[in-house]
């Protein structure tokens, strides 16, 4: 996605613009707030979610889709990109079953570089203690957005 929709004033993305750029996000039903310094997704229950109809469990690549949400969005809100970063390489591990309900999904950047950055992402639904899915998500910086105070990759 290298969309530059929605831009500010000041010509980068604000948190609602991050998701409003992607069809998916809003097929999703994806709604963002801002917890402290920390920015969690919200995936809101629905029908069409349904991975598993006969144990009622969230389809695997909803869950992921939201981890890589949460990751691509917080990286574009922090570094004030002009569009939203590229997906170089997403590896999720699945920690246990979901339910049919809302599921959340916080990231946080482990390190930017000048040509990739590397962020990690935690979806739950009842407890943030007990997550469902971790990520390791890498994305392409270089031509994004303005990293030349970040040291070399």
């Amino acid at each position: 996605m290298s969309s530059t929709v929605g831009q500010t004033e000041a010509g980068y993305l604000s948190l609602a613009d991050c998701l409003a750029i992607s069809p998916f996000a809003r097929f999703l039903n994806i709604q963002p707030r801002i917890d402290g310094d920390c920015v969690v997704l919200k995936l809101c229950f629905a029908e069409h979610h349904i991975g598993n109809p006969m144990i009622r469990a969230l389809h695997g690549g909803i869950v992921a889709s939201l981890c890589e949400l949460s990751a691509s969005t917080l990286l574009a809100f922090q570094t004030r990109a002009p569009s939203m970063p590229g997906t170089l390489n997403h590896n999720i591990s699945y920690l246990r079953s979901t339910i049919a309900a809302d599921c959340y999904a916080q990231a946080s950047i482990e390190r930017i570089g000048r040509r990739t950055a590397t962020l990690s992402a935690r979806a739950w639904q009842e407890d943030v203690e007990n997550p469902v899915a971790i990520s390791r998500l890498t994305f392409r910086t270089k031509g994004v957005f303005d990293v030349s105070d970040q040291p070399p990759d």
